[in-house]
């Protein structure tokens, strides 16, 4: 992008952002509920595997819950800082507060970026493993 900047928003493109502001607020609350059920099966499956040796999934998948978790609430409040913000700058014509709130949403898609490349990579890595596993248990 060049050094030039757009300097205003029109009404269209202000109506735009204030309703799409509401639906980052909306998702922000799922991301939320959804970082609890992580939360609280993380820790579940930690507690279990500890006090059920014989349990099916080891303690370390929940420490994986509970950390994704984190990384959930903290997209969320991404989402949330985006709503809220961008909702104060359109109404009070404040344009620090629009720079802030685009700046914000930024910062969550690279989050985005970065926890989907780690799945692809992690899906990668298990399919190899897989697929390592299941020739070796068909020579075996």
């Amino acid at each position: 992008m060049d050094s030039q900047s757009i300097t205003y928003i029109n009404t269209n493109a202000a109506r735009s952002l204030y309703k799409t502001a509401g639906w980052h607020q909306f998702f922000s609350v799922l991301s939320f509920i959804g970082a609890l059920l992580m939360l609280t099966l993380g820790v579940g499956i930690s507690f279990f595997s500890v006090s059920l040796p014989n349990m099916a999934l080891p303690g370390w998948i929940g420490v994986i819950y509970i950390v994704f978790s984190g990384i959930y609430i903290f997209i969320g409040l991404l989402m949330w800082r985006f709503g809220s913000t961008i909702k104060k700058g359109l109404l009070h014509n404040d344009e620090t507060a629009v720079e802030q709130a685009f700046h914000t949403q930024k910062m969550m898609w690279i989050m985005f970026g970065i926890i989907t490349l780690l799945s692809l990579v992690v899906v990668f890595l298990m399919s190899v493993i897989s697929a390592i596993a299941t020739v070796g248990a068909t020579n075996a």
